[in-house]
Order: structure tokens, then C-alpha cells, then sequence
């Protein structure tokens, strides 16, 4: 959650009251909620998540065996 004035009390304890998400990953708890000012923001503050693993392998880039002087354009003759 973003604010422009630092959270009050009853903010922090309703964010607080949401409870954390549960990383099995990482074993870790987030806060499922987590305030913070347009101030923090600017001075580099972060949420507090989980880092993203990709679901996906990255695929070798394709380097054609090119022969003497010959151009390969991927299509076999």
C-alpha cells in the first residue's frame, strides 16, 4: 500500500492484521500487506517479496555452421 503521509497507527495494525504469505521456497513469511510512503519509494525502499524464479529455461541462441564462403539462411537443401 502507498501513502503520501506516514501510515497511522490503525493503518499499520490493519496491514499487520492481514497476516504473512508463506514462502516454502525460501521458508520465509512476507507481510501480505506492507505500507510505505512516496518518501521510502524515492529513498530506494522495497517491498519485502519473494524473488522471481522463472518457470522457463532460456534457449541456446542458434550459431549456423557456415562452410567457405557460403551463406546459410536456416533451410536445409
Amino acid at each position: 500500500f502507498i501513502t503520501l503521509e506516514n501510515p497511522t497507527r490503525n493503518m499499520a495494525e490493519e496491514a499487520a492484521g492481514k497476516g504473512f504469505y508463506r514462502s516454502i521456497a525460501f521458508n520465509k513469511d512476507y507481510s501480505k500487506i506492507q505500507i510505505f510512503t512516496i518518501k521510502d519509494l524515492f529513498s530506494g525502499k522495497k517491498p519485502d517479496v519473494p524473488i522471481q524464479i522463472s518457470a522457463f529455461k532460456r534457449a541456446q541462441r542458434y550459431k549456423p555452421e557456415k562452410k567457405n564462403g557460403e551463406l546459410d539462411f536456416g533451410v536445409n537443401s
